[in-house]
């Protein structure tokens, strides 16, 4: 599966909190993406701008089921990120899954 990430340092990078929640999201994207989809490409963008970061992971590899009873992952990333003042949106259309994160950043 092909995996777009664009490499680049700004100054400014993100500091903890920030770069520990964008980071447990990464993570759980990514599992999602291997284990629960039938992805063939994924994309992962971290964006800063003032003193907000923005990850976004798109992959096409939706399908019907939707997450499972004993899935808490995602649920468990918003309720993390809301804590320090973050925010986790997803949204699907046909197959392709967005999911994207808005966390604070300290300057």
């Amino acid at each position: 599966m092909p995996l777009t990430l664009p490499a680049f340092r700004r100054e400014g990078q993100a500091r903890p909190p920030a770069a520990g929640e964008l980071a447990a999201v990464l993570r759980e994207a990514g599992t999602n993406v291997l284990r629960h989809s039938r992805a063939d490409w994924c994309r992962i963008r971290i964006d800063r701008e003032e003193k907000v970061a923005t990850m976004t992971v798109v992959n096409d590899g939706a399908d019907d089921r939707g997450p499972d009873d004993h899935s808490h992952g995602l649920r468990g990333l918003a309720d993390r990120l809301a804590a320090v003042g973050g925010e986790l949106r997803v949204r699907r259309q046909d197959a392709v899954f967005t999911l994207e994160v808005t966390v604070p950043v300290s300057s």
